[in-house]
């Protein structure tokens, strides 16, 4: 089996154009001492499009708590961010439309039929 490893937010190179850094969130060009984005708003933003802890919290507010199969509403430790689409299909890992919260039965159950289905 493949181990897969969501990319850190230190794994997205910097864009260089012109021999000027460009923001890694909404690509204008980065100021003078700043090293990755363009204002503390860029950076909020895109740590939270690209942090596994802030997508999850996202996830579970979306949901309400609540199993998308069963649902079933759960404390936050029997809840698992499922990906719909598999990560290892090429998708992007944080696309908040590919994600959805299920209760660990469903999870186990879920990813017993996709191993079947050869996903």
């Amino acid at each position: 089996m493949i181990s897969l490893r969501f990319p850190r937010i230190s794994d997205y190179e910097n864009q260089i154009v012109n021999g000027k850094r460009v923001c890694r969130n909404c690509d204008v060009f980065v100021s003078v001492g700043r090293r990755h984005y363009c204002s503390d708003d860029c950076m909020l933003e895109f740590n939270q499009n690209h942090d596994w802890y802030f997508i999850r919290k996202a996830i579970l507010k979306r949901d309400k708590y609540k199993c998308s199969i069963c649902l079933k509403r759960s404390k936050r430790s029997n809840l698992d961010v499922d990906h719909i689409i598999p990560v290892r299909k090429g998708i992007d890992p944080f696309n908040k439309k590919n994600l959805r919260l299920l209760c660990k039965d469903c999870h186990k159950a879920k990813t017993k039929l996709d191993v079947y289905a050869g996903l």
